[in-house]
């Protein structure tokens, strides 16, 4: 598996720790939009030192194939993080399966960008990984996010209930999953 793809319009990158005040900066100028689906996140999670350290910490378990972010930049404007994708929970085996996430910057929304990356990543995950599902974990209120996933074939397993802990409240998720037949 390589650090660097490229689509169309897009290059997806395994950003080394000293992109963290790039990290910093998309996930400061985004805060907004992706902090009522996240968890709550300790204040020096906007640091740069704390970018740094999970950095580091992404590239140590993509070594060990247990997760896997990609950054996302348009190849127009290749010094700036407009999103990332990632497989996480990577378990191989007799599951051999991963659970996806995604977020992109609230200005390069609705330009299928979002598409366009994780098409490449399932892409990834399933000939050069060779995984056979990747499960998507969604609060029922975040309509673009289930279009999307159903967009790339997803299907509906049902209500993960109380999944996730979300600025103090257990909340249920949609679970989606794509499995790969070949």
């Amino acid at each position: 598996m390589y650090t660097h793809y490229e689509t169309n319009r897009l290059i997806l990158e395994i950003c080394p720790p000293k992109w963290c005040y790039e990290v910093l900066r998309f996930y400061q100028d985004n805060r907004h939009i992706f902090e009522p689906y996240d968890p709550a996140y300790p204040e020096r999670y906007y640091t740069a030192e704390y970018q740094y350290t999970t950095l580091q910490y992404e590239w140590k378990t993509f070594q060990e194939e247990k997760n896997i972010r990609f950054y996302l930049f348009e190849k127009k404007q290749p010094g700036r993080i407009i999103g990332t994708i990632s497989f996480g929970n990577i378990i191989r085996g007799f599951l051999n399966s991963a659970v996806i996430g995604y977020k992109l910057d609230h200005r390069c929304q609705h330009r299928g960008y979002a598409f366009e990356a994780l098409q490449k990543g399932i892409e990834i995950m399933f000939y050069e990984m060779k995984l056979h599902r990747i499960t998507a974990y969604i609060i029922p209120d975040n309509i673009p996010s289930i279009k999307l996933i159903q967009r790339l074939y997803f299907t509906y397993e049902g209500t993960a209930r109380e999944y996730a802990l979300i600025h103090g409240k257990w909340m249920d998720h949609c679970q989606y999953s794509l499995i790969n037949h070949l």
